[in-house]
């Protein structure tokens, strides 16, 4: 099965902001911003042009690196789960 990783990418960081700001804590210290959603995307386009395949590290990676320092831990959490829920997605279809 072939997966569009363009589109697994601006899912991700759609999905990965929209679910960041849910949260109160996040929302005391810095709510992520449609700046955010733009960042992830191109760093991961860049990761995938570069090395022709992204893994799940890459994705948190990048929605942690985006992250202001004291919500990085809530971060990649919520990355971890944003990326296994599409991935369990795709994998369905």
């Amino acid at each position: 099965m072939q997966v569009d990783t363009h589109a697994l990418i601006g899912q991700f960081a759609a999905d990965f902001v929209a679910s960041f700001r849910e949260l109160e804590k996040v929302k005391e210290i810095a709510a992520p911003s449609t700046r955010q959603s733009i960042a992830i995307a191109r760093l991961l386009s860049a990761k995938y042009i570069k090395n022709r395949e992204l893994l799940e590290a890459d994705f948190v990676d990048a929605a942690v690196v985006t992250s202001y320092p004291r919500v990085q831990k809530i971060a990649e959490e919520i990355a971890k789960d944003t990326i296994r829920k599409l991935a369990k997605q795709n994998t369905s279809n």
